[in-house]
């Protein structure tokens, strides 16, 4: 360090104050100067090189260097091959082999400097060389390594084959698994680790694929080989085919078939070879099944009976598994021994075909014979029960004759009679089942069951109820057939054996009363008879009179009736009054009714005690005059003490004058009005409407009104707790409240203040803890429940300033 003072220096190495006294040239002394002299630290350079093998021309180098204080501005790298730079970290491409020295200098940014030297060496590589052959799948693959160094010697040698294995021989051999062409890399290195690959490829040339198929076949069938060989690459040129493996070639070409003259097992070769002269072999084993011999027999039958086939099919070797029979009808069966029903009758060609486990088969056909069964049929006579039944015999056949008949009548297993046409005479009435059996020369039988009917006679009754004069008799028949229809009805009103009606049902006019013997005979469709005599009565009918008094007014209007009904002969047991208001019928002879608004008609019915009905009919005898409508509204329906006004409306329909009753004593004859209750009081008042119309009828209606008590609550927003009398408390105030909770909290969700008692104020202290001077000012939040004298609830919250 030197400090210039009028051309005079000072030179000092150690950093510290100084302090410089100066004297003039006349020797007086000077001013004092005082100087502070500073050290700056010196940079330490330094740096690594990056080389992964010493014959790596790249080599990049990483600098460390440091400083204690102040900052490295600036890095100069000499590579020592005349290369330089001045970046952070150094890179650089060596051209020649040898050994070099790089150079790197760091300067700090107050101009100190420091220089690091370190040594590079760049060794030659080597050069990777070497062929091999191409072979067939699963031959042996020679690599024959030519690889070389200009200075040192190969001291490493690893193969990769391409498949996954490897080899550290210097000339190896390997056997591929699989065709195709591999990539192989050759990786040596020298005694300088200097390290080289090479990559090319091999090829394992395919094996052609041989596949082939062949039908295993039935005797004297053909044996088609269908050849599905192939080549992953190249193709296949040339096929050889052995059938019997006997060593001698059969076939040439790429497919081949053969027809092999007995049933046995024969193995067949095919050889296949490539383009490339590689070659492969396959085996197969293939049969030739024998056939089976199809036969068999059936007997003759009758139709409706089945044929039963016994199947006597055989083979030489295998199994008959599958037997199908085609019956010649349209039917079949895949039964071993089936039977069959034919539907009808004839001569059928049956075929069977037999099939072995192997699916060879044959088959044979034949005739078999259905012989026809009788048609039997007959017909007979309808008749009424003890009348005889008379049978025609219709039976036939279609070929042969029919040799022999057998009748059972009652179908009771008993046989009654073996002529062709018989008659016989049922001991009941009804439908019989008769049973007829035919039985033709080739013994074939058959049989027929028909009904034969037997009618019933009908029963005759009829039914006629007591009439009254004038009135007609209505006659009703009730006469029955169980079976067929009655197609005639003879009448005889008088009992003088004459028919006087032919109806079903007729109407006859007595002169008198009195009782008369009536004879109905009735007939069926099929001429079956039967009659009865029964009597008919004719009696006297009663005439109704009746007046009424009273019977014009308001509701409910209550009517007296006066009976004045007589009769000829008998007398009258029952009156009945139907008032014409959808009343229940009145059965008093001399009745009180009471009526409600509107005009009605009046009948008296009298039945005498023949069942005699008489009535009479009194329109319009009642009057009574409409009711008018009492109604109004009241609004509202509730009040409370605090605005006890309502409005009363009019409603009513068909009212001339209206009054309003209010049970306080209040009377208001105006229809519309408004009304103030003078009470300080809950409770329920009544106010009863009277509407009257122009005839004098009234009606009225009767509605209350809830007075009911008010709710309100006041809940301040500040107080001061200062002790002067003047708002020293937080409380809410109301009325109409049944319970109460105030919650008071500070800003920090606290709880400082709890009560149930509305009357009780908070002092602002916590918890009744402290007095005004601890308590503090500021916002608190409070919260209210409060349930109504009404039962309603309210939660309630707000704000209050404690203010000091």
């Amino acid at each position: 360090m030197e400090l210039q003072q009028q051309g005079r220096y000072l030179t000092t190495g150690t950093p510290g104050f100084y302090t410089l006294n100066l004297t003039t040239v006349t020797g007086c002394p000077g001013p004092t100067i005082t100087y502070l002299l500073t050290e700056f630290p010196k940079p330490n350079a330094n740096f690594i090189s990056v080389q992964p093998s010493a014959c790596t021309h790249t080599i990049g180098f990483i600098n460390t260097s440091n400083i204690t204080s102040g900052s490295i501005t600036s890095n100069n790298w000499t590579y020592g091959d005349g290369n330089t730079s001045n970046t952070q970290n150094g890179l650089n491409n060596y051209i020649n082999n040898g050994t070099y020295n790089a150079q790197l200098i760091v300067t700090s940014n107050m101009g100190c400097r420091d220089t690091a030297i370190v040594p590079v060496t760049i060794s030659p590589l080597p050069t990777a060389a070497f062929v091999a052959n191409n072979v067939c799948l699963y031959g042996q693959t020679s690599f024959t390594n030519s690889s070389t160094v200009t200075t040192g010697f190969i001291t490493n040698t690893t193969w990769q084959f391409g498949d996954g294995t490897q080899s550290l021989l210097n000339q190896p051999t390997h056997q591929y698994a699989n065709a195709g062409t591999y990539n192989v890399t050759l990786n040596i290195t020298t005694n300088s680790n200097c390290s080289n690959s090479i990559s090319q490829q091999v090829t394992v040339n395919p094996l052609p694929n041989v596949m082939f198929t062949a039908n295993n076949v039935c005797e004297g069938n053909a044996t088609n080989y269908v050849n599905t060989s192939s080549i992953v690459s190249g193709s296949i040129s040339n096929y050889i085919w052995d059938y019997t493996s006997d060593g001698t070639p059969d076939n040439t070409n790429q497919t081949a078939s053969t027809i092999f003259s007995n049933p046995g097992t024969y193995t067949t070769q095919l050889m296949a070879i490539s383009n490339l002269n590689c070659s492969a072999t396959r085996t197969l084993v293939v049969t030739v099944y024998p056939n089976p011999v199809a036969q068999f027999n059936a007997s003759p039958v009758c139709e409706g009976t089945q044929m039963t086939f016994t199947n006597q099919s055989t083979i030489i070797s295998g199994q008959i598994v599958n037997n199908q029979w085609a019956f010649g009808d349209n039917t079949s069966s895949l039964l071993a021994n089936p039977s069959h029903l034919y539907n009808g009758f004839g001569s059928f060609n049956v075929s069977l075909i037999t099939s072995s486990n192997f699916g060879c088969v044959n088959s044979v056909s034949q005739l078999v014979t259905v012989h026809p069964k009788p048609t039997v049929n007959f017909q007979s006579t309808t008749t009424c029960l003890n009348q005889a039944t008379q049978f025609s015999n219709q039976s036939s056949i279609a070929s042969g004759t029919i040799i022999k008949y057998r009748w059972d009548f009652e179908n009771n297993g008993t046989i009654d009679d073996s002529t062709a046409n018989p008659s016989h005479i049922y001991p009941t009435a009804g439908t019989q089942q008769t049973r007829l059996m035919a039985i033709s020369n080739n013994s074939c039988v058959n049989q027929n069951l028909n009904p034969v009917v037997v009618h019933y006679n009908p029963t005759a009754n009829f039914s006629v109820p007591s009439t009254c004069m004038p009135a007609s008799s209505h006659f009703t028949s009730l006469a029955t057939s169980s079976d067929g229809t009655i197609t005639s009805y003879a009448w005889d009103f008088n009992g003088d054996n004459l028919i006087d009606n032919n109806q079903q049902n007729p109407q006859y006019i007595y002169l008198q009363s009195g009782n008369y013997g009536v004879k109905l005979e009735v007939q069926t469709q099929y001429g079956c008879t039967n009659s009865i005599i029964k009597s008919a009565y004719v009696n006297s009918t009663p005439s109704a009179l009746f007046a009424a008094q009273n019977n014009t007014g308001c509701p409910s209007l209550c009517v007296q009736f006066i009976n004045n009904s007589t009769i000829g002969s008998g007398n009258i047991v029952t009156h009945q009054w139907i008032f014409g208001d959808n009343s229940n019928p009145d059965y008093s002879q001399n009745p009180t009714h009471c009526y409600s608004t509107g005009n009605y008609n009046v009948i008296l019915k009298v039945v005498s005690d023949s069942g005699c009905v008489s009535s009479s009919t009194m329109p319009s005898l009642v009057n009574v005059y409409p009711l008018p409508v009492a109604n109004f509204n009241v609004t509202p329906e509730e009040v409370e003490i605090t605005t006890p006004m309502i409005e009363v409306e009019d409603r009513s329909i068909g009212a001339s004058a209206i009054k309003y009753i209010f049970n306080d004593g209040t009377i208001r004859n105006t229809p519309n009005f408004n009304y103030t209750f003078n009470t300080d009081v809950a409770k329920t008042v009544s106010i009863m409407q009277v509407a009257v119309n122009s005839y004098g009828c009234r009606d009225s209606i009767i509605k209350q009104i809830e007075i009911k008590p008010a709710y309100v609550i006041y809940v301040p927003n500040a107080f001061t707790p200062n002790s002067d009398g003047t708002n020293d408390g937080f409380k809410a105030v109301g009325v109409g409240i049944a319970q109460f909770k105030l919650q008071v909290f500070d800003r920090w969700g606290a709880l400082v203040f709890e009560t149930d008692d509305i009357n009780n104020a908070w002092d602002g202290s916590i918890k009744g803890k402290g007095d005004f001077e601890s308590t503090k000012q500021e916002v608190y939040v409070w919260k209210a429940q409060v349930t109504d004298v009404l039962s309603e609830k309210h939660s309630m919250i707000g704000h209050v300033t404690l203010l000091k």
